[in-house]
């Protein structure tokens, strides 16, 4: 009889009409590994004195999720399956090699927020980590998606 109940609430349900979310699985464009709006972006070659910013998802395997340049001031991502590029739209903060503790990036119906703490390391030239760092995703509809990632800036010579 139990199964005969669970199969009439699936077939109601379902008559429905209305599509239920399915969590995990990403919008065109998007991640089947990490389930995210955004792909893995292709990487980038600096020109001589150009510094970029490279973000991963903080999960395991890591996926680089964007990739910021310092001039122009613009972020790549994979969105709507195609490599886009944002332009930087307002930043503040202490810049670190062209970037800035909270920087935001808009074009393409979508806004990219970063908020973090640069931190040099013991060792390191020309470049610094990302402390405390998360991603915030708006997308056309205003739903906005809060990532944690780890970062790196590095500069070309």
């Amino acid at each position: 009889m139990r199964p005969l109940i669970l199969l009439a609430a699936a077939l109601a349900l379902s008559a429905c009409g209305t599509a239920l979310p399915s969590v995990g699985r990403p919008g065109p464009g998007g991640s089947v590994a990490t389930g995210l709006p955004l792909g893995e972006v292709d990487a980038v070659r600096l020109q001589s004195g150009q510094c970029a910013l490279a973000l991963w998802t903080r999960g395991v395997p890591a996926t680089r999720l964007a990739i910021a340049v310092s001039q122009p001031p613009t972020i790549r991502v994979n969105a709507h399956g195609r490599q886009i590029e944002l332009a930087r739209t307002e930043y503040d903060g202490e810049a670190a090699f062209g970037h800035y503790p909270r920087q935001t990036w808009a074009g393409d119906g979508m806004s990219l927020t970063l908020t973090t703490r640069f931190a040099a390391r013991g060792g390191m030239v020309g470049g610094a980590v990302t402390e405390d760092a998360t991603l915030s995703f708006t997308g056309s509809d205003g739903a906005e998606l809060v990532i944690p990632v780890a970062g790196l800036v590095a500069c070309q010579p």
